[in-house]
């Protein structure tokens, strides 16, 4: 049983419904292409400058005056241009289209809602201003509320765009999370898959990947369409992977198994089970997300089911205690499929609860937005602020939690609702920052109010006179009324309660007024008493002025220049007392201003008496100069009558109504200068005149009158000819509208005419009647023109009811075609009924060029289009459908095809494992070959059964797969008869492996041994040895090479012939390494101390130019070499270099190294040469035979400790330690130590001395001898 065959894509990823419609949902809307709404260019060139040059968009509304033409025109212009932007914009946001886009299109959407609402106040302000100029009212109102409208509906879209972008970018961010997580089961796998070893643990790998490969293609397009380029990458690279790794597992599927073979494999394959099953049982423990939890249930039940086929396999093949371990792994995946379904249950419900709890909070949202946008007073706004901000907080919680629960349209959503939530709470933040100052404006208003009435106070107070008092009084009063009027504002003012305080001062300070007000009045009446006799005095001057003045009221309009003299004296002597007063009462401010009032009065009155004195004088001017009007008026109609008369001589009916207008124009300039002057009765004569000279002029004139008319009658009936032709083609609105409005015009032109032509009517009355009968019949036409219009519109209006119920109709067939399309038959069905709309639409469109409806054409073309396009999507539909019955078709064809491939795949196969082999390795691969033939045959005989059709081939292959199987079976006896054989050869490789050759003394060279010497280990009746043919010996290397022949007794062509090699004989050439450690090599025994260096360095320098036999002769005096040295090596000669301090020494010698066949022995000759550096000869000479051991020094206080570093005897150092550890270094302690190390140490030679100085710190001094270092000073160093 192949469980992972029924693995599918979601099991292996755990892609859920949910993640395979993510993946649909970006293949379908994140990349479709669509037409989006360009900017038209004009449009937003008029956004991008604003208003105009000079005025800014946010300046405010009061500061835009749209009376004037250029303003109210740009105004316009601008909130049109804004409108269309707007409602582009929102189509464009409501698409489908790609991430950038939207994010771009979100932004424009952004920036086009900001310009609009900040152009409806200044719209709403300019409608106001607009009262009186209703044309300009009514057209920036009906632009206000489209404006307004297209806005509404722009804040929709963007609340569905940036739903729509939050999905999409959350979709994504999915996305990337699911691929990765296929690399990750994609590279685990692999890993796990490279321990496979049993062929049904192969298998499910196989699958497993291969359902891995399939998810994988699908995500590859979804990558690309998302431009994740790096995971697609990624991923395409551990598809590549997993295809390496299912070549490589096909290929050990097709190595077969022996039952031994089988057993190990199923041991590793449970074993690893038993791991696979521990990882799963621990993952139950720490997944928390849902998708993960389900997966993990389908992949228990998947490895609960291998586990069922381990088991019974581990039975059939007598594996009982593995059939145990497998038990046992199976109670554990079971109890935790028990855990992670009671974990899913649990998770799913706080899934659902979060769900639950993101509708509420998306509905509570709603609501706290509408009171934040309802408030209309500070505690509104403060509580649904409040209000706002909890639950918007509470949702970006929320938010969190469904981002980590993975759910997508919670998450868009709610980031939607939460981005525009936090907008209406910034726009009521702002209302209320808004409200709020108008508030403390009416606090400052009033503060403000309360001052000036108490300045008012004081002002009334302070005043002591009765000139000063009563003006102060007044404006108290006054001061008094507006503050009431304040305060009644303030009482009616919604916010009433947040400025009561200010309210309360305000009541305070009328009340203290009013009372001040009372208390100054009564001290005005004491002031007025006191001045009672002044009063009189100053009523007897005003008294005379009055008199004067009454005089001079009563003659203002006088033409007597003597009497308006008369009454100017009069004036100047009632001035003259008014002054004399004055001075009396000069203490009293009051009635000083009473006096200066009336003085003022006085010289108003001689001013204007003067003044009418001076019109006098002046009127008799202007009598002259109108006279002298009249006569140039009378002159000037002369000359206009003069020019209609040449007029008329030329003919020109342009010219003639020129003239006549400017001489209808002069005559009406008359009239008034006529009328202006009928009630001067000294212009009365020259009236006449003039009057006479307009009645003459008149009289000249009626001809003119009379063709005006005629011309009028003229023009009426070409339009009557108009009329008549538009009434006579029934159907043509556009020339009935043509019609309309030029008899319309004609008849308004008609009845000027009349109009100015009538008062004289009996003069041309022939003329007149003829136009008046003519607008009558002009009238009329127009009558008949209406009512043809009116039957023309229902008319048309009935046609567009039956191309409505026609596109309905096709809208149908459509619809009905797309419900159901997946027959041949329903689409024909719908084909028939396009083709049959076709066919009423060119009735319809027949029917509408009758009544030439230009319009209804139009929509019935496109509508055409449609159906056409339909029909063509219809049948290729219904050509699929058909082509896939073909397709059919082919199939079983097809399958005949492999049928007989397969026939002949087999015979190749059969053919194969009967021909000769001489391997079982190619039989069995040829065996391996047939059964795979076999297999897929197997597979191929399974659709055969798919169709009646292939009864034949079934027949025919279902006995050739009978034969093949049969020639199998003789192939697997032939296949034991050669694995006998190979068995045989290897059993020999196995013997030849564990041969040995020995020989009892190698204590010699290898060229000594012979045949007889050589012991062979152990033996085999099976097998004949020979090993005495061929010994090849090689001194130099210390070994011999015995030629070994082995032969199979019962099959003898099997043998095998190779070489044994023994090793560790004594080697003819070892010279030893010559080193620096010179006591291996001088013989210092021979040289007493003081006579050491000399005798060296003599003898050294004396090697120069010396022979062969004197170079031996030093040499074996001076070094040990000789006593070292193989017997076939000896020293050739020993010389000095030029610096004195190398001495190079030469060796040579010979060695076998090889014997050929024929018994030949072959050498070796060798030179070496050998060097010593006798740089430190001289130390080595000094202290040869006094022997001392180095030590190290390190303080302690104010003490030092010494201790010994002997590398060989470490049990000197805690015997230093004790002897030394609390003396004071010195000199002498210095030699003591010294002396007391001579007899420890026998071969450290290196001395030391050390001097540290405690107070100075300074440099101390170390002198030895080293093998490879040179006596020389250096610091001392202190260790604690």
């Amino acid at each position: 049983m192949d469980i992972s065959k029924k693995k599918k894509t979601a099991i292996i990823l755990g892609a859920s419904a949910a993640v395979l419609a993510t993946s649909a949902i970006i293949t379908g809307i994140v990349y479709s292409k669509m037409n989006r709404q360009k900017p038209i260019d004009d449009d937003q060139k008029i956004i991008d400058a604003g208003i105009s040059q000079d005025d800014n968009i946010n300046q405010k509304p009061s500061s835009w005056d749209s009376k004037t033409e250029e303003k109210f025109n740009k105004l316009v212009k601008y909130a049109e241009a804004l409108t269309r932007a707007l409602k582009a914009s929102s189509a464009n946001a409501r698409k489908s289209m790609s991430v950038q886009n939207l994010k771009n299109e979100i932004e424009r959407l952004k920036n086009l809602i900001d310009k609009a609402e900040k152009t409806m106040p200044i719209l709403d302000e300019s409608i106001t201003n607009l009262e009186k100029y209703k044309v300009k009212k009514d057209k920036l109102t009906e632009v206000r509320n489209e404006l307004n409208k297209a806005l509404n509906d722009a804040k929709d879209a963007l609340d569905f765009a940036n739903l729509a972008y939050n999905k999409m970018i959350n979709n994504k961010s999915l996305m990337q999370s699911k691929i990765n997580e296929l690399i990750k089961l994609i590279d685990e796998t692999i890993k796990k898959s490279q321990f496979a070893v049993y062929q049904k643990q192969i298998k499910s790998f196989i699958d497993k990947l291969t359902d891995c490969n399939t998810v994988g293609d699908g995500f590859v397009k979804d990558a690309e369409r998302l431009n994740l380029e790096t995971e697609k990458t990624n991923l395409i690279a551990a598809i590549e992977r997993s295809k390496a790794e299912i070549k490589r597992l096909e290929e050990l599927l097709k190595n077969p198994q022996s039952e031994e073979q089988k057993k190990e494999a199923l041991k590793k394959a449970i074993e690893q089970f038993e791991k696979d099953v521990n990882e799963i049982a621990a993952k139950v423990d720490t997944t928390t997300d849902l998708e993960d939890m389900k997966d993990l249930s389908k992949q228990i039940d998947e490895l609960k089911n291998l586990g069922k086929d381990y088991k019974n396999d581990a039975e059939q093949l007598g594996l009982n205690d593995e059939a145990n371990k497998v038990n046992k792994a199976i109670k554990k995946l079971e109890d935790a499929k028990t855990k992670i379904e009671q974990k899913i249950t649990q998770k799913e419900q706080e899934v659902d609860k979060l769900k639950k709890d993101v509708k509420k909070l998306l509905k509570d949202l709603d609501v706290a937005m509408g009171e934040c946008i309802n408030a209309k007073t500070i505690d509104e706004f403060d509580a649904a602020i409040s209000k706002l901000a909890k639950l918007i907080a509470d949702g970006e919680t929320l938010l969190t939690k469904t981002k980590e629960a993975k759910l997508v349209d919670e998450t868009s959503e709610l980031e939607t609702k939460l981005e525009r939530a936090k907008k209406v709470l910034e726009q009521t933040k702002e209302k209320r920052d808004a409200k709020s100052k108008i508030v403390d404006e009416w606090k400052t208003k009033i503060n403000d109010e309360i001052n000036a009435l108490k300045a008012k106070v004081d002002a009334t107070k302070n005043a002591n006179t009765i000139a000063t008092l009563e003006p102060a009084l007044k404006e108290l009063e006054n001061a008094i009324n507006h503050a009431n009027g304040i305060l009644s504002d303030a009482n009616n003012f919604e916010e009433k309660t947040k400025i009561q305080a200010e309210i309360n001062q305000l009541t305070q300070a009328i009340a203290d007024a009013n009372a001040e007000k009372q208390t100054s009045a009564q001290r005005l009446e004491q002031l007025k008493n006191i001045n009672a006799e002044l009063v009189r005095k100053t009523n007897e001057a005003i008294q005379k002025a009055n008199a004067a003045i009454e005089e001079a009221k009563n003659n203002q309009n006088s033409d007597d220049k003597s009497k308006l003299e008369t009454i100017i004296a009069n004036l100047n002597d009632a001035k003259t007392q008014l002054d004399t007063t004055k001075t009396e009462v000069s203490q009293e401010s009051s009635l000083v201003k009473q006096i200066e009032d009336k003085t003022t009065e006085v010289n108003e009155w001689i001013t204007k008496i003067s003044d009418q004195k001076q019109k006098v004088e002046q009127k008799e001017a202007e009598i002259a100069q109108k006279k002298q009007d009249i006569d140039a008026q009378i002159k000037e109609l002369d000359k206009k009558q003069k020019a209609l008369e040449e007029a008329s001589k030329d003919g020109d009916k342009n010219k003639i109504n020129e003239a006549i207008k400017k001489l209808e124009e002069e005559i009406d300039k008359a009239k008034k200068l006529h009328d202006d002057n009928k009630n001067e009765p000294k212009l009365n004569e020259d009236n006449q005149k003039l009057q006479d000279k307009i009645d003459e002029i008149n009289k000249k004139n009626l001809n003119a009158i009379k063709k005006r008319i005629n011309d009028t009658v003229s023009d009426l009936q070409n339009a009557i000819n108009d009329a008549n032709s538009a009434i006579s083609d029934t159907h043509n609105l556009e020339k009935v509208n043509a019609a309309l409005g030029k008899i319309t015009t004609s008849i308004t032109n008609a009845n000027d005419v009349k109009q100015d032509v009538e008062a004289h009517k009996e003069q041309y009355l022939t003329e007149f009647n003829k136009l008046q009968s003519k607008i009558e019949e002009a009238i009329q036409k127009q009558s008949t023109l209406q009512t043809q219009k009116t039957n023309i519109e229902k008319e048309r209006a009935k046609a567009d009811e039956e191309f409505n119920k026609f596109k309905e109709k096709v809208n149908k067939i459509i619809s009905d075609y797309e419900a159901n399309n997946t027959t041949s038959a329903a689409v024909k069905k719908s084909i028939q009924d396009l083709e049959q709309a076709t066919l009423d639409a060119n009735v319809l469109e027949s029917k509408t060029q009758v009544i030439a409806y230009n319009a209804l054409l139009a929509k019935i073309s496109i509508l055409k289009s449609t159906i056409s396009t339909n029909l063509a999507k219809m049948r290729l539909k219904l050509s699929q459908l058909e082509e896939a019955e073909q397709k059919e078709e082919d199939r079983i064809n097809q399958i005949k095809a492999e049928v007989n491939t397969m026939i002949s795949n087999l015979n190749s196969g059969i053919h194969e494992v009967e021909k000769e082999h001489t391997t079982s390795t190619s039989l069995r691969s040829d065996i391996s070959a047939l059964e795979s033939i076999i297999e897929l045959a197997k597979k191929l005989l399974l659709k055969t059964d798919t169709s009646p059709k292939l009864s034949t081939e079934k027949t025919n292959l279902n006995n050739k797969i009978i034969e093949a199987n049969a020639a199998i079976k003789n192939a697997n006896i032939k296949k034991q008869q050669l694995i006998e054989q190979e068995n045989a050869i290897q059993e020999l490789e196995d013997f030849s492996n564990n041969v040995t050759l020995t020989v009892n003394d190698r204590n010699r060279l290898a060229s000594t041994v012979s045949p007889s010497e050589l012991t062979l280990n152990q033996t085999n009746t099976n097998y004949e040895v020979k090993y005495d043919s061929w010994l090849n010996p090689n001194d130099k290397e210390g070994k011999l090479e015995v030629e070994v022949t082995i032969k199979h007794k019962k099959y003898p062509k099997i043998n095998k012939t190779y070489f044994l090699k023994i090793f560790d004989f004594k080697k003819t050439f070892e010279i030893p390494e010559i080193t620096s450690n010179f006591e291996e090599y001088l013989d210092f025994k021979k040289h007493p101390e003081n006579m050491l260096k000399d005798t060296l360095l003599s003898k050294i320098n004396k090697f120069k130019n010396k022979t062969i036999d004197e170079n031996k002769k030093i040499f074996n005096e001076l070094f040990k070499f000789k006593n070292i040295l193989p017997s076939n090596v000896e020293f050739d000669y020993l010389s000095l270099n030029n610096d004195g301090y190398n001495v190079s020494m030469k060796f040579k010698g010979r060695s076998i190294v090889s014997r050929d066949r024929e018994g030949t022995l072959h050498y070796d000759d060798f030179v070496q040469e050998k060097q010593i550096n006798l740089e430190k000869l001289n130390d080595i000479i000094k202290w040869e035979n006094t022997r001392y051991i180095a030590y190290r020094g390190f303080m302690a206080g104010n003490k030092y400790v010494y201790y010994v570093n002997d590398m060989n005897n470490e049990i000197h150092i805690d015997k230093v330690k004790e002897k030394f550890k609390d003396k004071i270094l010195t000199t002498s302690l210095i030699e003591e130590t010294l002396n007391w190390l001579v007899p420890i140490s026998k071969k450290w030679r290196d001395i030391c001395k050390a001097l540290f100085d405690e107070n100075k710190n300074s440099a101390g001094w170390v002198h030895g001898v080293y093998p490879s270092l040179s006596a020389r000073p250096f610091n001392a160093y202190n260790e604690k």
